[in-house]
């Protein structure tokens, strides 16, 4: 008897996401109260795989992958020792079913304000490890539920602070990476390549000149035009508008009188320059070559007078010579 009660007990205090309740089981007998899943060890088990197998028989639930080595919280009670380990993240939607016959009959959860403590125990009714609490009666609970609200205010602020840590990584990707993304504004060209050639003086200089700037990359990746070709039947079409056109005059068939001034221009700058005259001579028979030049063309421009005109002054000055020569 005294041997019985010296075998070491595993078991497990099973949490919620939120570490506010946990699971309670109840014995089959109708005298038995609450208390958190457990069982003795067997010769040559280790504790945790005591844990394991106990919370799997009376729960049906198994805690292996969850289960912690560190955490756990032991006391020695009438030379018994008594370990439980401290299971976090369990869903609440867990379907609890036992696995052995007549041992459990039911298993809640509860939550851990809800447990008795030493100081609740000495108010409510005890009998020695009972106690009763609202309209639980808890066996073997009490010992434990202050180290366990311990262990959970410290869980609850490494938490915090694993979520602030979370946080700032957060922000500081955020941050990078607006760095790195262009600012847009509204109203402003934010095409770098085109601010750079607006900025460019030389480019407005080039337009100005006619001078054409070397290609951009973009440029040159553009596909040329492909040339234009032709169909038999369009070429005729083309010829008589090109033969409807007005024809402008070639520089060879320039009137006597144009031909006359231009070499006098020529003549004369050549004996300007062999003798170096002033610029305002210069200056003065440009100008009198231009009005000269200016009224040579409007005279080649004028349309010729009409025929029947040209008749009437040739028999006017006839008649005129006739009469001077009876006179």
């Amino acid at each position: 008897m005294q041997y019985r009660f010296r075998i070491p007990v595993c078991g497990a205090i099973i949490l919620n996401s939120n570490l506010d309740k946990c699971v309670l089981v109840k014995g089959w007998s109708s005298k038995s109260g609450w208390g958190f899943p457990k069982g003795k060890i067997n010769q040559d088990e280790e504790y945790a795989a005591c844990a394991i197998r106990e919370v799997l028989e009376e729960t049906g639930y198994d805690v292996g992958p969850l289960l912690k080595k560190q955490d756990y919280i032991e006391l020695t009670m009438r030379e018994q020792r008594i370990r439980l380990y401290i299971i976090q993240g369990v869903p609440e939607d867990t379907q609890f079913v036992p696995r052995t016959r007549k041992e459990i009959s039911q298993i809640s959860w509860i939550k851990l304000e809800d447990l008795p403590t030493y100081k609740a125990s000495a108010e409510n009714t005890k009998s020695g490890n009972y106690v009763k609490s609202g309209p639980y009666r808890f066996y073997m609970v009490v010992p434990f539920v202050n180290k366990l609200r311990q262990f959970v205010n410290q869980r609850r602020k490494a938490l915090k602070k694993e979520s602030k840590a979370a946080d700032n990584i957060n922000n500081s990707h955020a941050v990078a990476a607006a760095l790195k993304s262009p600012v847009v504004i509204e109203g402003v060209n934010n095409n770098p390549q085109q601010q750079q050639q607006e900025m460019e003086p030389s480019n407005a200089l080039k337009s100005l000149l006619g001078v054409q700037s070397p290609p951009t990359p973009q440029q040159q990746q553009q596909p040329k035009q492909q040339p234009i070709h032709l169909q038999q039947q369009q070429i005729p079409f083309l010829q008589a508008t090109a033969s409807s056109a007005p024809s402008q005059p070639h520089p060879s068939e320039r009137p006597p009188l144009l031909n006359h001034l231009l070499g006098e221009a020529m003549n004369s700058s050549s004996s300007n320059n062999s003798m170096n005259s002033s610029d305002s001579q210069t200056n003065v028979h440009r100008a009198s070559f231009v009005e000269e030049l200016l009224k040579a063309q409007h005279q080649t421009l004028t349309p010729p007078p009409p025929l029947g005109s040209l008749n009437d002054n040739l028999r006017r000055n006839s008649l005129l010579n006739a009469l001077h020569g009876n006179k």
